[in-house]
């Protein structure tokens, strides 16, 4: 099954996360925007991992989240990847307590990797996915005032969960397999 660690976002806040979507839609074309539900932080993405061998990923996330103690961060800010000139992912940023955010990536890498797990090394860049683009478009100029939708949005971190994507003709599902909580 494909799986990923991910931080899930409150119920709440991919309310606001939504209203973002539909102020920018209108001003860019072609962007498959992401369902609410969808909403999260990916920590790291495993890819396909053996059913017999989630047990072990759970020991290895209980490992990666030693010692950290929940923390706080918040949505902010809108951008784009890989720019605005050549926009393939539309994102919401993060603020707060990002080392923490950070430190716990890179321990759950060191515990994947003690544990014999191979898993995506790209660079960390904590975020939220909005829309992926399908076609060649431009970003409007000036479009950080949609972002005003994302303050006050600060929420506690608490545990990582495991993600199942199961991908299907309509877009990819997420399902949570177990969520392990962090040192408190």
């Amino acid at each position: 099954m494909r799986v990923f660690l991910a931080i899930e976002i409150p119920e709440n806040l991919k309310g606001r996360l939504a209203t973002v979507q539909n102020k920018l839609a209108p001003s860019i074309r072609g962007v498959r925007w992401e369902k609410t539900e969808k909403f999260h932080i990916t920590l790291i993405f495993l890819g396909e991992v053996a059913e017999e061998r989630i047990s072990d990923l759970e020991e290895a996330v209980r490992h990666g989240v030693r010692g950290i103690e929940p923390f706080k961060i918040s949505l902010s800010g809108l951008g784009c990847f890989p720019n605005e000139r050549r926009p393939r992912v539309i994102w919401v940023g993060i603020e707060g307590e990002v080392e923490t955010l950070i430190q716990l990536e890179k321990q759950l890498e060191a515990a994947l990797t003690k544990f014999n797990f191979e898993f995506d090394q790209k660079k960390f860049h904590p975020h939220v996915t909005l829309g992926r683009v399908k076609g060649p478009t431009s970003i409007a100029e000036g479009w950080s005032p949609f972002a005003k939708a994302t303050e006050d949005s600060k929420f506690e971190v608490r545990e990582v969960t495991i993600m199942k994507s199961t991908l299907r003709p309509t877009g990819s599902v997420y399902i949570p397999l177990s969520r392990i909580p962090l040192e408190s």
